[in-house]
């Protein structure tokens, strides 16, 4: 007993000891702090698209490359102060270097450097930024001010600075959590419409997967092969569906709980913000309430877009990351490494966005593992949301990648960085590659199924070459809603099967069929809204679905 008490008394003597050194030398630990600043910040910022987890590698690579700059300083400038000094004010202009030249910073910000001509300029906002650190070095090196006040008053700076996105960052996530109270419940029969039979079901959203004639029309590309395909395996195609909404946390919303939007914001008060009230609707949705209590295993993957990414569920799955994650990504695009690129090209060498590589590698991993989870254990709800045809376009029509020339960003309509043309080349041959990739999962699938599985395979809404965020009288509506949408539902009477099925009668078409729920459909709408404004709904009537 005395050798544990005398054991606990010594780590907590060391606990002491380790948190005064900390504190006796707490004025040159700025730095350090400055250096976990930007990524905090992106992830705060950022948090309704990235998860904050992702922010972990980062912040300790940039802790240990903040040290080894210290103590190497250190044998130059023996002034620890002075050394602590220099490290924190680069580390604030590398890392604002690229929100400058972006023009990512406050509208009052902006008008001041826009006037300076120094956004979107790298020469002479690199010169400006090189031009400052000098004289920064100077003035460090060669002034006799106070350096232990000066330290002083810059940790306070570092500690609040950090302590504004942390707080962000926590009070966010402790509201996304926050379940959404369900819209409905369900009342099933006891006896399933298919005797002893508990269907896998895939439920794939492959982001901006348009209609067949919109694909004709506006891209020139024959999607009718794909369909055969399709057809040959046994699904029907809702070759007249539109999405019930035009952005896709409102089409998951609103087709993972089988109800209208505005019916599920009765429920309860979206508050201030609409984008943290639509994650939590795809969190604690109806589609996996109903089948978890049936027993169902629920199944879901990493899709780099933070709204679908059902972490919570009984199995989620990570890609591997060879490349940067996308908070990492973002970081890198907004520091001073876009002004290196930029003198990099000049001597041939192509811009390096890691992003890119990032969300290449995700899209060839769900592609490769949803048929993986045919042999987990029991009957299993797969969701799993693709970030393609959508852009931002990284694969040709075989595979091969695609290089860009400007950040890495998921911009699609009126906000896409390129052309119309480039716009429909880039989804057109990403379309092809897609495809390509989809039949080998569907036959994979198939083939390794013990029973016969059921399958959506739907797009949460159109293309965007012609959509306005902001303006529906810009947008083309059939472009925007004629969405692909195809469904494989074994044993099910194709005389029941209606081609302009939408996504908020999905579920209930199946619960209804196999689980004997309740449920009628509900009336075919479709609702246009802003970006700025997405609850503020106005409906629009496309009559080439008649």
């Amino acid at each position: 007993m005395n050798d544990l008490r005398h054991h606990r008394l010594q780590t907590l003597f060391k606990a002491l000891k380790t948190a005064y050194q900390w504190f006796a030398q707490r004025w040159v630990l700025h730095p350090l702090v400055f250096a976990i600043v930007p990524i905090v910040s992106l992830a705060a910022h950022n948090a309704q698209e990235i998860d904050p987890l992702a922010m972990i590698r980062a912040v300790v690579l940039l802790i240990i490359a903040s040290l080894f700059a210290l103590f190497g300083l250190q044998r130059w400038i023996p002034d620890k102060q002075r050394c602590a000094m220099l490290c924190s004010l680069f580390l604030l202009l590398f890392f604002s270097y690229g929100h400058v030249y972006y023009g990512l910073v406050t509208q009052s910000s902006f008008n001041i450097f826009s006037r300076l001509g120094l956004i979107g300029n790298h020469w002479l906002l690199a010169g400006v930024w090189m031009l400052l650190f000098v004289v920064i070095v100077i003035g460090i090196l060669r002034s006799r001010w106070d350096w232990e006040s000066a330290g002083r008053l810059m940790t306070v700076v570092a500690l609040v600075s950090l302590f504004l996105p942390l707080v962000q960052l926590v009070r966010f996530e402790f509201m996304r959590i926050r379940p959404w109270p369900m819209p409905l419940s369900i009342e099933a029969s006891p006896a399933e419409v298919i005797a002893d039979s508990e269907p896998d079901i895939y439920y794939i959203i492959l982001d901006g997967y348009g209609r067949a004639d919109v694909l004709d029309e506006l891209y020139g590309f024959d999607n009718q092969p794909f369909l055969d395909f399709l057809t040959a395996q046994g699904f029907f195609i809702a070759d007249q569906s539109q999405s019930n909404y035009v952005q896709t946390s409102l089409s998951l919303a609103s087709s993972l709980n089988m109800e209208y939007l505005d019916t599920l914001l009765s429920t309860s008060d979206a508050g201030e913000n609409p984008r943290l009230a639509l994650m939590r609707m795809i969190r604690s949705n109806l589609v996996c309430d109903f089948l978890e209590k049936r027993g169902y295993q629920i199944v879901a993957f990493e899709t780099g877009y933070r709204p679908t990414g059902l972490n919570h569920v009984d199995r989620f799955f990570t890609a591997p990351r060879d490349a940067v994650n996308p908070l990492e990504g973002l970081l890198l695009e907004t520091s001073a490494l876009p002004a290196v690129q930029a003198l990099a090209s000049k001597l041939g060498v192509p811009p390096y966005y890691p992003g890119y590589q990032s969300h290449r590698d995700l899209v060839r991993y769900l592609l490769d593992s949803i048929p993986e989870t045919v042999d987990l254990p029991g009957p299993k709800f797969v969701f799993a949301h693709i970030v393609i045809p959508h852009p931002p376009f990284i694969f040709g029509p075989d595979g091969e990648e695609i290089s860009h020339d400007f950040r890495f960003n998921f911009m699609d309509g009126d906000a896409y960085p390129g052309t119309r043309e480039a716009y429909r080349t880039g989804y057109r041959d990403q379309l092809a590659y897609l495809n390509s990739r989809l039949e080998d999962l569907i036959r994979s699938i198939l083939a390794d199924s013990a029973q016969p599985p059921i399958i959506i395979l739907q797009g949460d809404h159109g293309p965007g070459m012609q959509l306005d965020y902001e303006s529906a009288a810009n947008t083309n509506m059939q472009e925007r809603f004629g969405i692909f949408n195809v469904y494989l539902l074994p044993g099910f009477p194709p005389d029941q099967f209606s081609p302009a099925v939408r996504p908020v009668n999905s579920f209930r078409l199946i619960f209804r069929y196999y689980f004997g729920a309740e449920l009628p459909l509900l009336p075919n709408h479709s609702y246009y809204s802003t970006w700025s404004q997405p609850f503020d709904f106005l409906e629009v009537h496309i009559t080439s679905e008649q």
